[in-house]
């Protein structure tokens, strides 16, 4: 037998087969043949070529070879395989090695997955979110509260009596959303990073900047926004993201399998856009909520998109309408949704 080339080796981990469990091992191509030895130098499996299955990696990720006997190799970083297989096998197709059934199961599930993620996923991961302590909520938004206070916030420098205000105001709507005692707290803070900007974080700290409290006319306007943020806590919508966002990666590889990295990365690109669509959702929910928080207390709904209007008055149509990668809903929309949020 033609000794194969030491140069054309590759060093990574050799697994069983049907196991997590590895070895050192190396890879060398002969031929039209892929072998694989432990690491003491004594081959373990050899294979032609054309019955491997080879899986590119996802970017900056190891090559892996599956064997017929079930084996697999992986490689121990991301380069080398265009030097031992060849040209011609550095252009080995991302879904090399997928039998018929392979094919047909990744065609239907590619058709089921939009349907399962609009449909029945969000309601899934709601329910677990629902089911999660409240404290896990305060130990991710305090940790998050910490890690940007001093970092992109500033002290605020609005004046104590119109903090007073806003403070009267924030337990005003408080006592009308039916939210626990204790449950939310109103910060101000100043950001050049953050601008005109207001947002809760999963504890219940509402924190409010001081660029759009400088932007505000009235306060009623001040008093939607900050019905708006108690919404979201109300709902927990930070933590329901979370439970959603986490779950779709793992949905998509479960119905998609691991065959091939293409299909890990349209899994991926997908889960994306359907996130950008749940944060419109949480969005327009917390907008019908801090509308009928707002009549509630006898104040001025649409008070609120008056305010975002000038925050975005750069913004043009773009910021008016609602596309697919909208992270908000559009401006039309929201005034939509206020208006007839009894």
């Amino acid at each position: 037998m033609e000794p194969s080339d030491p140069k054309k080796e590759i060093a990574g981990r050799l697994f069983d087969s049907g196991s997590s469990r590895f070895q050192p091992g190396t890879i060398r191509c002969l031929g039209d043949r892929v072998l694989a030895f432990d690491a003491d130098g004594n081959q373990t499996v050899s294979a032609p070529l054309g019955s491997v299955q080879i899986d590119p990696p996802v970017r900056g990720m190891p090559w892996r070879v599956r064997f017929p006997n079930g084996q697999a190799f992986e490689s121990n970083g991301p380069t080398g395989f265009d030097m031992l297989f060849g040209r011609e096998a550095g252009r080995v197709k991302r879904f090399h090695g997928l039998t018929p059934m392979r094919w047909t199961a990744l065609i239907l599930a590619s058709l089921a997955l939009p349907f399962v993620l609009w449909f029945g996923y969000p309601i899934a991961a709601d329910n677990v979110a629902r089911a999660v302590p409240v404290s896990l909520d305060r130990s991710i938004g305090q940790s998050t509260f910490r890690e940007l206070d001093g970092a992109v916030f500033d002290k605020s420098e609005l004046p104590s009596a119109r903090k007073a205000k806003m403070r009267a105001i924030f337990t005003e709507i408080l006592r009308a959303s039916d939210l626990a005692p204790g449950r939310a707290r109103l910060v101000f803070r100043k950001s050049d990073y953050f601008g005109a900007n207001a947002f809760a974080l999963p504890d219940g700290t509402v924190v409010m900047l001081d660029d759009l409290v400088a932007l505000a006319e009235s306060d009623d306007e001040i008093a939607g926004v900050l019905a708006h943020e108690v919404a979201h806590i109300r709902e927990r919508h930070s933590m329901r993201q979370v439970v959603r966002a986490a779950g779709i990666s793992v949905l998509a590889l479960l119905i998609l399998g691991d065959g091939s990295s293409f299909a890990e990365e349209i899994a991926a690109m997908g889960a994306g856009i359907v996130q950008f669509s749940y944060n419109r959702e949480f969005e327009t929910e917390a907008d019908l909520a801090s509308a009928q928080i707002m009549r509630k207390l006898g104040r001025d709904p649409n008070a609120m998109i008056a305010l975002l209007r000038r925050v975005y008055k750069d913004c043009g149509e773009s910021c008016e309408e609602t596309s697919i990668l909208s992270t908000h809903p559009g401006l039309r929309d929201r005034l939509e949704t206020v208006s007839g949020g009894e």
